[in-house]
């Protein structure tokens, strides 16, 4: 066993010694009466440089006695943890479950520094996930870190290897194309495509409608405050919008046939005999194949909305509102205009009332 000279000062106060163990190099030191030891890496300077770091932290109170024993199951708790009141935990348990469990089971938290994050990701990407869905599990992994680290049972904190995305898309639905896909699609899941094409409201948001939420006096149907991404609640008034009035109006006299046959109550909105719809998937793919729609997805819907109420005329602010945008940089990335679109804005430019020639060379 090799001591560390620097600190032979203060072995009487017990701080800690290096040793090399097959390949690599190991750090032990004592803190609180405990005895803790450390991978340090594979040359003996690493280890030299580890055990100052410690000694330091302990000196100045940082140094947690659990920080090098922290197993990437503790990780996993934590990260569960933060997320367990949030709307997207599912998915949140479903990425821990199926890929970070999967690559860091038995892992200690010390281990887990820039190189590891590194080989994550060529790993993940290797395994042909899209790099959107990788920098979402990296900064899980970052989660679950920092909190940790506010504990004091994470000492540093690794940067994250930067993930390039390219995800912006450009797809919307035209009136021609929607009545297209709408043929193709059964009815339970044609009224969910057809309130989104009117009402711009993301997927789960429709999904989850009930007639609870429907004013039919007022003409309104309403989303309450954290049921939306932001967390603000809003409401559309159907009752202006012929298109999605008449879908909300058949959904009613469906609901109320399937009441009379069943003896029950339905609650949804948009359900099928009774039960509420909760995919669209199968239906969707289906219908895009035979609609020669290949690529379009649901929440295009919502970019097609967008780019009614530009066109409309409709002031930003009220178009956010409408949608459900939080800011306009996110109500931006929705505004789409495509060659046709421009071709028909100059021609209404050209048909409008000329103004005077401007005289070149005029002063």
């Amino acid at each position: 066993m090799t001591e560390i000279t620097m600190v032979e000062q203060r072995r009487a106060r017990g701080t800690g010694e290096i040793r090399k163990v097959g390949d690599t190099w190991k750090i032990r030191y004592t803190l609180n009466g405990r005895r803790i030891q450390e991978r340090a890496g594979p040359r003996k300077q690493d280890a030299v440089d580890l055990l100052k770091l410690r000694l330091g932290q302990a000196v100045e109170g940082r140094l947690h006695p659990d920080a090098a024993r922290l197993q990437w199951a503790d990780l996993d708790a934590i990260i569960l943890d933060e997320h367990a009141q949030h709307r997207s935990y599912a998915k949140v348990e479903r990425h821990v479950r199926r890929h970070l469990r999967r690559h860091f089971a038995g892992e200690r938290a010390t281990g887990i520094t820039y190189d590891r994050l590194l080989r994550f990701k060529r790993d993940r990407l290797a395994e042909k996930a899209s790099p959107s869905t990788v920098r979402y599990e990296l900064s899980l992994i970052r989660t679950g870190l920092v909190v940790a680290h506010k504990a004091g049972r994470v000492l540093n904190l690794p940067p994250l290897p930067s993930v390039h995305v390219e995800n912006t898309r450009t797809t919307f639905f035209s009136d021609e194309n929607f009545a297209a896909l709408v043929k193709h699609l059964p009815p339970a899941v044609a009224a969910v495509a057809t309130f989104m094409f009117w009402a711009g409201w993301r997927r789960n948001e429709t999904l989850t409608r009930e007639w609870r939420h429907v004013d039919w006096h007022e003409g309104t149907i309403c989303l309450e405050p954290g049921e939306t991404k932001n967390g603000k609640g809003r409401s559309i008034p159907f009752a202006v919008l012929p298109g999605l009035a008449a879908v909300l109006k058949a959904q009613r006299a469906y609901t109320d046939a399937v009441e009379r046959r069943t003896g029950s109550v339905v609650r949804w909105v948009f359900h099928r005999e009774g039960r509420p719809v909760k995919s669209i998937r199968q239906a969707w793919r289906t219908a895009c194949k035979k609609a020669k729609l290949i690529g379009h997805i649901p929440h295009d819907f919502r970019r097609s909305a967008v780019r009614r109420l530009e066109w409309a005329g409709i002031s930003r602010s009220v178009a956010m509102k409408i949608v459900g945008h939080s800011s306009e940089a996110i109500y931006n990335r929705y505004s789409i205009s495509n060659d046709a679109d421009v071709r028909e804005a100059l021609t209404k430019v050209a048909a409008s009332p000329q103004r005077p020639a401007l005289q070149l060379g005029a002063r």
